[in-house]
């Protein structure tokens, strides 16, 4: 998994307008991407790759904290994903954009869900997965999976009619997407269906 072939850097080292540095960037793909394919040995490497310090900017920090996060979440360990995503800055979603597309925090918005989900706060999970409401343009991928996730919590806590809200919503967001988002819309349509039989 952990193969990137070592073509001649011909980017600049950093994402303009983002303070990115784009060998980070590298790293933090193979990270999570290796990570996510079950793949620890190269995750954990790719980790350790990373600097470390109080030389890194603040992007580059939240990068790294990010593929900690993924790491530790795909290992199971969502205590240490909130730990490596640290404190919420109150600036967080103000800065999605003033950082760039390069790494607009919407994935770490995502970890930082599903980190508060797997340890038991459903509430505080809802309120972030409700953070992709906020930038339609910026956030349209998380949009119908948050959405998912807000139905499924909602259900689990007997908010019928929240949930069927948010399956409805995913339905629509989806109206007319690829065939891979088919398993998901059925998801969705048979749980909606189940809560229209609840009535």
């Amino acid at each position: 998994m952990a193969q990137w072939p070592a073509a001649k850097q011909v980017e600049p080292a950093e994402s303009p307008g983002s303070g990115l540095t784009q060998s980070l960037l590298r790293q933090f793909y193979l990270g999570a991407l290796s990570a996510l394919a079950g793949d620890s040995a190269a995750a954990m490497a790719a980790l350790a790759g990373m600097p470390r310090g109080d030389s890194l900017s603040p992007a580059d920090l939240r990068v790294v904290q990010a593929t900690r996060a993924v790491v530790a979440l795909a290992d199971g360990d969502a205590t240490a994903a909130l730990r490596a995503l640290a404190p919420v800055p109150d600036t967080l979603l103000r800065s999605a954009i003033a950082n760039g597309f390069g790494f607009g925090h919407g994935y770490e918005r995502w970890l930082r869900a599903q980190a508060l989900d797997a340890t038991g706060r459903p509430a505080e999970a809802i309120g972030w997965y409700q953070s992709f409401e906020s930038w339609p343009m910026i956030d349209v991928v998380w949009l119908a999976p948050s959405l998912m996730q807000r139905g499924r919590l909602y259900e689990q806590a007997g908010q019928r009619d929240s949930a069927r809200v948010a399956y409805g919503r995913a339905l629509a967001v989806w109206s007319g997407s690829d065939a891979r988002f088919g398993p998901a819309k059925e998801t969705a349509r048979v749980r909606l269906a189940a809560l229209q039989d609840q009535r």
